[in-house]
């Protein structure tokens, strides 16, 4: 018997004596050419070939998801939208505009720092909070530095009282937010706001506050008649979210507008 031949016998008696799940498998777990139908090139149940890689050439024998750079099958998570990242000329336009409406307004120094610091970013507050449902802290921080300013600038020119006064507002309202901040009815980036806004509207114009409680609460209702719009065309309630942050600004310029223009006047 040749060496070819007993080669040959010899593996005949080695698959007799594999079992049945084990049959036409060699030791890496990979087909055999001709055997159960598989080709030489075609992957073992493990998944892998005669190189120990997958059918989309990874380690593990799994096949690359979506986003996936390194083959380890977990899914990146989705890149946030760069929008908020670059201030738009809208927002350049909307700054300067903003800016020489205060200048207009009849305010006092505290009032027009508080009021030049949310026109520099009342647009992209607005803008943000419509494309991502959120209000960013830095944002936020600008306006709660002018706010502090002012605060500082009128207690050293002779306003205590006022900005006290001011303070005391600020914080009525973020103790009356933290409750629907916990309950989800309202955004965290939203009651920060609101608390800050409240203490600049009234280094503006004493009946700021005010006016702008009404303001919010007419467009709040308007708020409230598009969610319910929304709804009623099939969305589900729990997947309805409408910013507030725009409410919650162009209130605070309407009633600024309003409460140094005639309420004040009168």
């Amino acid at each position: 018997m040749t060496t070819t031949e007993h080669e040959r016998g010899r593996d005949e008696c080695g698959r007799r004596e594999r079992g049945p799940d084990e049959r036409g498998l060699d030791e890496r777990g990979w087909v055999e050419p001709g055997l159960d139908g598989r080709g030489a090139d075609e992957p073992g149940p493990d998944g892998r070939g005669p190189d120990g890689r997958g059918r989309e050439g990874d380690q593990d024998g799994r096949p690359r998801v979506s986003g996936d750079r390194d083959g380890d099958g977990a899914e990146q998570p989705a890149r946030r939208s760069s929008l908020p990242r670059r201030l738009a000329w809208v927002d350049v336009a909307a700054g300067l505009a903003l800016t020489g409406l205060v200048a207009v307004l009849d305010l006092s120094w505290p009032g027009t720092i508080a009021a030049s610091a949310l026109a520099v970013v009342t647009s992209p507050l607005v803008r943000v909070d419509i494309a991502e449902r959120r209000l960013p802290n830095v944002l936020v921080l600008v306006v709660l530095v002018g706010t502090a300013a002012g605060v500082v600038l009128a207690v050293c020119s002779g306003d205590g009282v006022p900005a006290a006064w001011a303070c005391m507002l600020g914080l009525v309202v973020l103790v009356a937010c933290v409750p629907l901040v916990y309950s989800g009815g309202l955004g965290a980036g939203d009651a920060k706001l609101a608390s800050t806004g409240v203490v600049a509207a009234a280094l503006a114009s004493p009946s700021a506050p005010l006016a702008w409680l009404s303001a919010v609460a007419l467009l709040g209702g308007v708020h409230g008649l598009a969610a319910v719009a929304v709804r009623r065309r099939g969305t589900s309630p729990g997947r309805v979210a409408i910013p507030f942050g725009p409410v919650l600004l162009v209130g605070w310029w309407l009633a600024v507008v309003v409460a140094s223009t005639f309420l004040d006047a009168s």
